[in-house]
């Protein structure tokens, strides 16, 4: 009976350490609000949601989101930048941007296309 009680704490300690062993990762990094993303993906992905800019390849076709394909479409990420006819595929169609970095925030990124 005292075996069955002590292998009973083992095993509750055993499956609460587990459970931290995940939750507290996790929770971390919800709570600080981190990232996992590079900047420069973060920017590319604030492109793709606020734009609709699509990254294209040195063939001019469209790279799938978090394909990690090289990409023609490369802009500078220093503060304060500005980086001038950069190819992006927009609904389908080739368009030059100009692509700018106000502030070292990736989700500050602004672009503005021709038509």
């Amino acid at each position: 009976m005292e075996t069955d009680r002590h292998e009973t704490r083992f095993r509750l300690t055993l499956i609460a350490m587990i459970v931290l062993l995940f939750a507290v990762p996790i929770g971390t990094a919800k709570a600080l609000d981190l990232d996992a993303r590079t900047p420069v993906t973060i920017a590319e992905d604030t492109l793709r949601e606020n734009y609709d800019l699509v990254l294209i390849d040195d063939a001019g076709h469209a790279i799938p989101e978090d394909s990690g394909a090289v990409t023609q479409s490369e802009f500078s990420m220093t503060p304060g930048s500005t980086t001038e006819g950069v190819p992006f595929k927009l609904h389908g169609k080739l368009v030059h941007c100009t692509i700018s970095m106000p502030d070292d925030d990736p989700r500050s990124v602004t672009a503005t296309c021709d038509s």
